[in-house]
């Protein structure tokens, strides 16, 4: 039921944008909690949805993966900060989620307006593009998506 009141919580209408750069937009856009193959591990996995001119894709990223992104951008003048606050726990409650999913909104409008970048020329820092990117697979790729989707998009 937490994770569904989530889902529900960042709908399209109540997605969180990530702008900065005109040619480069970010939402986030659900959250979703999966477990890994052998299901001893569970982890939030937040949707972004990418827009480029008139491409759009959508890449599902773990808040290790921005951790990740973070120490990669970290050394590059004008980097942003990433709050610590939210690394140590590991909740799924609804609340804890879209903190997090605004947190994550604002860390890449801050990366985005730092930084300028364009997928398609791949002007911009390479990790920002690779995180951003349809084609990069993160560990999650093997997880199974929990049926928190489906379910809260039913009555």
């Amino acid at each position: 039921e937490p994770v569904r009141a989530a889902v529900r919580q960042m709908g399209p209408g109540d997605s969180v944008s990530a702008g900065g750069s005109a040619a480069l937009r970010v939402e986030v856009v659900g959250v979703s909690v999966s477990a890994s193959a052998m299901e001893s591990e569970r982890y939030a996995l937040y949707e972004l949805r990418v827009n480029e001119g008139d491409a759009c894709w959508t890449v599902l990223r773990r808040w290790s993966e921005v951790r990740a992104l973070h120490w990669q951008l970290r050394g590059l003048p004008s980097a942003p900060r990433l709050p610590r606050s939210l690394d140590f726990a590991a909740s799924f409650e609804p609340t804890f989620l879209s903190r997090r999913a605004a947190c994550i909104a604002e860390y890449l409008s801050a990366a985005l307006r730092a930084f300028a970048c364009e997928h398609r020329s791949g002007r911009g820092p390479a990790p920002l593009l690779a995180f951003l990117s349809p084609a990069q697979h993160g560990a999650h790729g093997s997880g199974r998506v929990l049926r928190a989707a489906a379910e809260a998009a039913s009555p």
